[in-house]
């Protein structure tokens, strides 16, 4: 096995022993990052929300949406750690949070391919064992985190990635009546989206925008993650999928109302 696919396998592993210690995992991600401007993301009594959801859901641009109309909250969003130990240890901590949820086979493959497309990941040279190993691997990771996160559903708000991306003032809003928050409200135009994945590009942060590059490598990873050896973890995974989606928030369309959720 490649030196890249077993180190990823390998950091996995560890990753998914340390989330069964929420407190202990988190307390370890402050460590490591302790250096970095990412630490203050790590989720703290202090946070005021957490934004959060399997990689590719579309947390960047949620935070970043977030953040732009309410500046006040900048480093005070808990997000991006990805795990369902962040998840929990925000509703032991007692912080309110939505996490957004984005179907498997686009949040996976899009995840992978990042990671390629950023150097993180090296599948040139795997074979296609090792590429079904890192889809399956990423498959399994995807359902245990949504497994987690319809158990917290009460205590969560569970926004669909399309609700997101559409109209992310309509989620706050409905953030907003769910708990009590007075947020304010990000108005979704394509003149603020525009904005935002600018910002990001001056940043150079190629993840938030979509990109064609990144689109054909997911093409290619698309196939494993529907190959015969998948089958199993891809049903857990769309299965949960569909719960949550069964779960989430109604969001209402630009210019309705709703009730309490």
């Amino acid at each position: 096995m490649s030196a890249s696919v077993q180190t990823y396998l390998r950091n996995q592993r560890i990753s998914e022993t340390l989330q069964r210690w929420p407190w202990l995992y988190t307390e370890v991600q402050k460590t490591r990052h302790r250096r970095k401007g990412f630490v203050r993301r790590i989720v703290t009594r202090n946070h005021a929300i957490m934004i959060e959801g399997f990689p590719r859901s579309g947390t960047s641009f949620a935070v970043q949406a977030m953040q732009s109309a309410n500046p006040a909250l900048v480093g005070r969003i808990a997000t991006h750690l990805h795990t369902s130990a962040h998840l929990i240890r925000a509703t032991q901590l007692a912080v309110p949070g939505m996490v957004l949820v984005r179907e498997p086979a686009a949040a996976i493959t899009s995840m992978i391919a990042l990671g390629i497309q950023t150097g993180r990941l090296d599948l040139d040279t795997a074979n296609n064992t090792e590429k079904a190993a890192v889809i399956a691997q990423a498959t399994r990771r995807y359902a245990a985190l949504h497994q987690t996160l319809l158990g917290l559903r009460d205590q969560l708000m569970i926004v669909r990635f399309e609700d997101a991306t559409a109209d992310f003032g309509a989620v706050i809003d409905a953030f907003n009546r769910r708990f009590g928050t007075t947020f304010g409200r990000f108005e979704h135009t394509p003149e603020a989206t525009a904005e935002i994945f600018e910002r990001s590009k001056k940043r150079k942060k190629v993840h938030l925008s979509p990109d064609a590059g990144r689109n054909e490598i997911k093409q290619t990873l698309s196939a494993h993650y529907a190959a015969p050896a998948n089958v199993s973890n891809r049903q857990i995974a769309e299965r949960v999928h569909a719960e949550c989606l069964g779960a989430a928030t109604r969001v209402a369309p630009r210019g309705e109302r709703v009730g309490t959720p």
